[in-house]
């Protein structure tokens, strides 16, 4: 090592010690390694120790095994937070210090030993090299971003409640028209390239004016989210679906990949579920359960994009007024 290096390694060190002692700013945890002469050992600032909760040292002068959060034993409580994210730090770390990068950054959150998650952002540089390319001296900085991470979280959370609200019917929970659309397409795009049909069923509730009629709205409110949750659970089952409530009382259901045995049986599971619950009287003239009529329309890859969703909801909604036609309480399904 020649005295040259030598001396802008002393010369580097004593500049950062200085900074050290002027720069404790709130939040802002500042450190070097001195590769040269301390290899093993990081010095940082007051707050460095304050953020990781070290124990006060002559120096501030801490074993790098046994306390870098980055590449020391502290890396743990990285780790028991987010392992994936401790062996990326650790592992940018030394591409840093082997010259693959210029310089390391990177986020990670940090279970501190006295409780409480918290986030940090680091970034760190090698300052000088010997004539091998191998590391004399590398300072970085940790900046502490709970706050911001926190805050950023809650506001994500929000807007994803938010989107959820915006995709759903407030009454049953059901998706609505415009997330069905977007269902509907992917559901159409995967059928063609899985090469399966899809299946579209339109329900309505029978002589639902008359629930309305004779037992008030609050009543046929009841009704429609009892009948939803029917649908739901009967489709919901290993069944690869979408349900919607269309409009008043019709709910949509697109499903892929099911045979016209399988929509049939569905079908009748859903007459069992509402005959088998207590209901109030006059719901339904013809017998004492509420009843839904249905129509049904299987659609293979090859047909899809003869008609556009509309024409094939249509189709559906057609095939309803069969069932209707004929006595309520009945599936009339069409096989393209």
């Amino acid at each position: 090592m020649s005295a040259l290096f030598v001396e802008q390694v002393r010369c580097k060190r004593q500049l950062f010690e200085e900074i050290l002692q002027d720069s404790n700013f709130r939040g802002v945890c500042w450190w070097f390694i001195d590769y040269l002469n301390d290899p093993d050992f990081f010095y940082c600032n007051d707050e460095m120790v304050s953020a990781f909760n070290l124990t006060s040292t002559p120096q501030n002068k801490y074993s790098i095994a046994q306390f870098c959060p980055i590449a020391g034993d502290y890396n743990r409580h990285v780790a028991e937070e987010n392992q994936q994210a401790a062996d990326e730090i650790f592992r940018e770390y030394q591409e840093m210090l082997e010259g693959q990068t210029d310089v390391y950054e990177n986020e990670f959150p940090y279970l501190s030993p006295l409780g409480g998650k918290q986030f940090f952002k680091s970034q760190a540089k090698v300052v000088l090299r010997d004539k091998r390319g191998q590391p004399l001296l590398a300072h970085g900085v940790i900046l502490e971003i709970t706050h911001e991470k926190l805050l950023a979280e809650s506001l994500e959370n929000e807007r994803l409640k938010f989107q959820v609200l915006s995709e759903r019917d407030t009454l049953t929970g059901l998706v609505n028209r415009r997330k069905m659309y977007e269902s509907l397409s992917l559901f159409s795009e995967q059928a063609v390239s899985e090469k399966t049909e899809i299946l579209l069923m339109m329900f309505d509730i029978d002589y639902f004016k008359q629930v309305n009629d004779t037992q008030g709205h609050a009543y046929g409110d009841e009704v429609l989210r009892r009948v939803s949750d029917v649908i739901r659970d009967s489709f919901g089952k290993g069944v690869d679906s979408e349900i919607c409530r269309w409009g008043g009382e019709e709910f949509l259901v697109v499903l892929k990949g099911v045979t016209v045995e399988t929509c049939q049986s569905l079908y009748q599971n859903i007459q069992q579920s509402l005959r088998h619950q207590i209901w109030k009287p006059s719901v339904n003239p013809m017998v004492d359960w509420v009843t839904v009529s249905a129509g049904a329309i299987c659609i293979s890859p090859e047909q899809l994009d003869k008609c556009t969703l509309d024409e094939w909801i249509v189709k559906a909604d057609e095939r309803l007024y069969i069932a209707k036609h004929r006595g309520r309480n009945q599936l009339s399904i069409e096989h393209d």
